[in-house]
């Protein structure tokens, strides 16, 4: 139930009936999941905010490939109904909004950074890579460990329908 509430609370927020206009996004920031994603809510009335969960989990994290798999399939639109269905079964009260992912599940080392300029706001996701013996003629830089972007998403632009 203090869980509805909080989702309750970033609806009002997001539809500006909390005294003031709406924020352009409300962004939830998570990690130490195992996995990197960026999950949207989908509420059931209109919020003119876009809703979103940020997650990333810590560098030098990685799992075993059988794990990414169970991850996946917990992804899925069946997992979703199977666990509405389950937590009917039990009691649990619904939550009221569904989630969709524009990115993600990513393993292994990432780091998320959001990015606001006034009511805009963008997440990069960047991955480590590795460092690799260097190939005759090319630049010591070119084989150096570093980060590479793995996704850029836009926050606030118009929602699809």
């Amino acid at each position: 139930q203090h869980l509805s509430r909080h989702w309750d609370q970033i609806q009002d927020s997001g539809r500006g009936e909390t005294g003031g206009p709406p924020p352009a996004t409300i962004c939830v920031v998570s990690g130490d999941v195992h996995h990197t994603y960026l999950a949207e809510a989908d509420y059931p009335a209109p919020v003119a905010s876009r809703v979103y969960q940020v997650t990333c989990s810590p560098m030098h994290n990685t799992i075993p490939r059988l794990m990414r798999t169970v991850f996946r399939a917990g992804w899925s639109r069946r997992a979703e109904r199977l666990m509405r269905h389950l937590d009917r079964f039990a009691g649990v009260p619904p939550v009221p909004i569904h989630w969709h992912h524009p990115t993600g599940p990513h393993f292994g080392n990432a780091l998320a950074m959001l990015v606001f300029d006034g009511r805009s706001a963008n997440l990069v996701i960047e991955r480590s890579v590795k460092a690799r013996p260097l190939i005759a003629g090319e630049d010591q830089h070119e084989s150096e460990a570093g980060l590479e972007i793995l996704v850029e998403v836009e926050l606030t632009g118009v929602r699809e329908t």
